[in-house]
């Protein structure tokens, strides 16, 4: 019984429709795809399936879906090296079609050739032809790269993704957070208050949010962002604990004093979040001549950091 490939590829790419439209004669060549080194094939329970694959793709190699679907069923085979011929293959004869690095990126990339991967990343999501999805899952595999291969990092800086990306299935919180990544935070922000405007009691979401007016020196809106979501999540520290640094900011140290002080009823573990809570507390203590209190405080971090 004959395998067959899930969705038929589709799900790599559905059609690089528009580039055929506006390419036609030129990006591709109305030829046979010789795909000279698979060729020959053992005879086992796949060839048959690889053999009718290739054949469509040799008839109409214009058809994209043709190519998607023969690298997928190679990939679905276990056939890695020769679907990575097969991409190179439909390259050379196709320089300027976008498609194949959806393909050639993950195989640079399983080959640590980094060099080659970003080149083909870059490609996929600057596209303007490309489909939104297929950008997003090759920017998304690339984010989840970086985060263990920090010294990528500029890379990341660096993308210029399309217009046409922003529209796709990513939600705003996740490209308030690609944007974050990117250090780029008046375009998080705004992805950001979509995101809260849509899922109005999600902590995390709020928080992000809270945050970002923070470090973005909105002092003011941090606070009142803040304050208003205790109203909601009463027991949240680190809610406490931005308000608190937006009135320190704002050098109104009683008031920051105050809601620290409401706020430290609910801190049930240690961790950085409680750090940085203590450490504003000593530094508005101190500021405010309480001696005491500070004494306290500063008890509790030294205590802290002898169980660490």
């Amino acid at each position: 019984k004959r395998k067959s490939a899930k969705n038929d590829g589709t799900t790599t790419a559905k059609n690089e429709t528009n580039t055929v439209a506006m390419n036609r004669g030129n990006h591709f060549r109305r030829r046979p795809f010789l795909l000279n080194n698979l060729s020959k094939w053992p005879l086992d329970k796949f060839s048959s399936h690889i053999e009718f694959l290739e054949q469509r793709l040799q008839y109409d190699s214009e058809d994209t879906k043709n190519f998607t679907n023969l690298i997928y069923a190679l990939c679905e085979y276990g056939l890695e090296r020769k679907a990575f011929k097969a991409a190179k293959s439909f390259l050379d004869l196709n320089p300027k079609s976008h498609i194949p690095h959806v393909a050639l990126y993950k195989f640079y990339l399983n080959q640590e050739n980094y060099d080659d991967a970003i080149n083909s990343m870059k490609i996929v999501t600057e596209s303007n032809v490309l489909e939104p999805r297929i950008k997003l899952m090759v920017l998304k595999d690339f984010i989840d790269f970086v985060k263990k291969n920090p010294l990528y990092d500029n890379v990341l800086l660096s993308i210029e993704i399309s217009n046409t990306l922003s529209n796709s299935d990513m939600n705003n919180e996740e490209w308030g957070d690609y944007f974050i990544e990117k250090d780029d935070l008046k375009k998080a922000i705004g992805f950001y208050r979509n995101a809260f405007e849509e899922s109005p009691q999600d902590i995390d979401i709020i928080k992000k949010l809270a945050k970002i007016y923070l470090k973005t020196n909105q002092y003011k809106k941090a606070l009142e962002f803040s304050y208003e979501q205790l109203e909601l999540f009463p027991t949240q520290i680190e809610l406490y604990l931005i308000c608190g640094k937006s009135q320190f900011y704002l050098q109104n140290w009683g008031d920051a004093i105050n809601v620290m002080e409401q706020g430290f009823d609910y801190i049930f573990e240690d961790n950085n979040i409680t750090q940085d809570y203590y450490e504003l507390m000593l530094d508005l203590y101190n500021k405010n001549k309480n001696l005491e209190k500070a004494k306290k405080i500063s008890d509790l971090i030294e205590l802290s950091n002898r169980d660490d």
